[in-house]
C-alpha cells in the first residue's frame, strides 16, 4: 500500500511540475501552455533516464542560480510604506497547512535521497552536505520572511513582485528561477519514479501530460494538500514504537 501511495503521489507532483512549467513558459515568453509543459516533461525525463549523475550535475549547475538570485532579491528590496504586522487572513488554520507542508516536501527530499545516497560514500561528507543544506535554507527562509513582512500587499508570487519592484530586468530574471525551481523537483520525482517502475517503462509517464492541462493554480490547490495527507500517511507508520527494532 505503501508503494503504491508513493508512486501516486510521485506522479501528482510530477503532474504540478509539468502544469507549473508550462504556465511560467508562457509568462516568460509568450509559448503556449501545452507546448511548455511538454517541452518541460520531455527535457526532465530525459535527464531522469540519464541517470543520476546527470541529477547530480543539474543541480549543481542550477542551484547556486536560485541561491544567488533569492538572496540577491531579499537582500536589495527595499521596503516600501509600513510592514506587515499581521499576516494576511486565510481559509483554514496555519498549524494543519505548515504539517501538510512540511510533509510533503519532506517526504519528496527523503524519497530523492534514498536515491542519490548510494553516490555518497562518506559520512562525514554526507553530514556536511546535511549541515550546508540545512544553513542555506534556513538563511534563504530568513531573509524571504524579511520581504514577505515589507510588503504592503501579499500575491501569489510575493518575491516576483519584489523583484520586478528592484528593477524589471530581475523581475524577469527571477520568473526564470521559478521555472528552474519547478524543473529541478520533477527531475527529482522522475528519477525515483524511473527508479520504481523501471527504464523501460519511464516513458509511460508521458500519458500524465494531458492531466496537467487541469491548470497550474487548480492542481496546486488540490493536489498540494491530497499530497501532504498522503505523506503524513506513509510517515505515520515509521512513528510507532518498536519499528526500528524489529527493521
Amino acid at each position: 500500500m505503501v508503494d503504491i501511495l508513493t508512486v501516486v503521489f510521485l506522479t501528482a507532483g510530477l503532474t504540478v511540475v509539468i502544469s507549473g512549467g508550462g504556465a511560467a513558459l508562457r509568462i516568460l515568453f509568450g509559448l503556449p501552455e501545452w507546448v511548455g509543459g511538454l517541452g518541460t516533461l520531455v527535457i526532465i525525463l530525459t535527464i531522469a533516464w540519464l541517470g543520476v549523475d546527470w541529477v547530480v550535475r543539474s543541480n549543481v549547475i542550477l542551484m547556486p542560480y536560485l541561491i544567488a538570485l533569492t538572496v540577491c532579491v531579499s537582500v536589495r528590496y527595499v521596503p516600501r510604506g509600513t510592514l506587515l504586522l499581521h499576516a494576511p487572513s486565510t481559509p483554514g488554520h496555519w498549524a494543519l497547512s505548515a504539517l501538510l507542508y512540511v510533509s510533503y516536501n519532506l517526504f519528496t527530499a527523503v524519497l530523492v535521497l534514498l536515491g542519490l545516497g548510494r553516490s555518497m560514500t562518506s559520512r562525514t561528507g554526507t553530514a556536511a552536505a546535511a549541515l550546508l543544506g540545512a544553513a542555506v535554507l534556513t538563511i534563504m527562509g530568513l531573509l524571504e520572511h524579511r520581504v514577505l513582512l515589507s510588503l504592503q500587499a501579499v500575491g501569489p508570487l510575493p518575491l516576483v513582485s519584489a523583484a520586478h519592484q528592484i528593477h524589471p530586468a530581475l523581475g524577469t530574471l527571477y520568473g526564470i528561477s521559478l521555472w528552474i525551481a519547478l524543473f529541478t523537483t520533477g527531475i527529482a520525482e522522475a528519477y525515483v519514479l524511473v527508479q520504481r517502475i523501471g527504464r523501460g517503462r519511464m516513458w509511460s509517464l508521458i500519458l500524465i501530460y494531458p492531466l496537467s492541462g487541469l491548470g497550474f493554480q487548480t492542481l496546486v490547490a488540490t493536489m498540494y494538500p491530497i499530497m501532504g495527507v498522503f505523506a503524513v500517511l506513509i510517515w505515520a507508520p515509521l512513528m510507532q514504537p518498536g519499528h526500528h527494532a524489529e527493521r
